[in-house]
């Protein structure tokens, strides 16, 4: 399997490229990329099951680009990094099938 790892501070994708045992969960591909705008060319060339994307990015949203997804069929797990306290954030997350 492959994950992708979306978020527009570099820190974030090291950590959770660390923190990650992905072989154990078998996924032995980790993409990462830091908008959007790249996420959809990644994931459009490489269908991704696994997706970790931060909701606060430039350009569309994370909530957009998962919405974007699941118009468009889209089955990837997704899990949202956030530090974002909003309960309207978590409402649309799980409206979008998100962890």
């Amino acid at each position: 399997m492959k994950a992708l790892i979306i978020d527009d501070e570099p820190h974030v994708i090291t950590v959770a490229r660390i923190l990650v045992t992905w072989e154990r969960f078998g996924i032995h591909t980790v993409l990462s990329c830091s908008s959007s705008e790249e996420a959809l060319d990644l994931i459009a060339q490489e269908s991704p099951q696994i997706i970790l994307s931060d909701i606060n990015l430039p350009g569309l949203s994370g909530l957009d680009l998962i919405e974007k997804l699941r118009n468009s069929g889209s089955t990837a797990q997704v899990i949202l990094i956030t530090a974002y306290s909003d309960f309207a954030f978590a409402q649309r997350a799980v409206k979008l099938d998100c962890v």
